[in-house]
């Protein structure tokens, strides 16, 4: 994964250099775009960061993600409003990526020549008459605008763009949580349908094999660098919710407390800008 996230760096920072930030073709598609169906179904885990009041982070991760360069980062994040981010932990480390923001249509960037390694092609979607052209390079990646206020970043492209289009477009399971509930307009919100790595890095292993998902959201503390993080374990087996909460109370030191009858919740979970960027990565 983090090799996959190395070569994506490169793409986006190619695709953002010079600030020539290229959309290829125009949309007709009228109704809004959900972003999570446009990730659709299929990824690990799935996050969604406000760009506004997280730019330092998401500049940060970019620039540590591969070696972008500062002038980079910051043009990527000045573009973005909002970023949805989809990974797989499969073999091919997949990624999805879907941003909202403001890409000017001025023309192909001189960033994705094939000078530059880039080649381009396009794709008429099925519930589309519209093709949409897309750069593609021998890192596995590709990248494609299908309007002015949105990119997209892949592995697989194609799935992305035939959501995008769908008329019957689907959400994956994710979304209860991303548009169910009231969240602060600042927060990174995160979804994990395979939790083990993840619970590695949050608490160590003691609750990774009792989780069936995780999710919760991550708020800047103020003007500082450092975070917190409200987690929800959602248990697989709800008999185990008051020795796993009095374990990790005990082990850890953090403080739990039981939501329901098989959900347990972690609040005020301090993390540095770096632990952050260990998650999203």
């Amino acid at each position: 994964m983090p090799e996959a996230l190395k070569k994506l760096s490169r793409v986006l920072a190619l695709t953002m250099a010079c600030t020539l930030i290229a959309s290829c073709a125009s949309s007709s598609k009228n109704a809004k775009v959900k972003p999570l169906s446009v990730l659709g179904e299929g990824s690990d885990m799935y996050f969604y960061v406000p760009v506004k009041d997280n730019r330092e982070l998401v500049e940060n991760l970019m620039s540590s993600l591969g070696g972008i360069a500062e002038k980079d980062a910051d043009l990527l994040a000045s573009r973005i409003d909002t970023l949805y981010l989809g990974l797989a932990n499969d073999i091919r480390g997949s990624i999805k990526i879907y941003a909202e923001g403001s890409f000017p249509s001025i023309g192909q960037s001189l960033a994705l020549t094939e000078k530059n390694g880039w080649k381009k092609t396009s794709y008429v979607p099925q519930d589309s008459s519209v093709k949409i052209e897309y750069f593609y390079s021998d890192s596995g990646f590709k990248v494609a605008f299908p309007t002015t206020k949105n990119m997209m970043v892949s592995n697989d492209i194609i799935p992305l763009l035939e959501n995008f289009y769908s008329l019957y477009p689907s959400e994956p399971e994710c979304e209860k949580w991303f548009n169910g509930q009231e969240h602060d307009q600042d927060a990174i919100l995160f979804y994990v349908v395979e939790p083990a790595d993840f619970m590695k890095k949050i608490v160590g292993s003691i609750a990774e094999k009792w989780c069936d998902n995780v999710y919760g959201e991550i708020k800047k503390d103020g003007k500082t660098s450092s975070y917190s993080a409200t987690l929800y374990l959602e248990l697989s087996n709800p008999k185990i919710q008051k020795s796993l909460e009095g374990l990790i109370k005990s082990l850890t030191g953090i403080e739990v407390s039981s939501v329901g009858d098989n959900v347990l919740k972690i609040q005020d979970l301090k993390l540095s800008e770096q632990d952050v960027m260990n998650i999203l990565r």
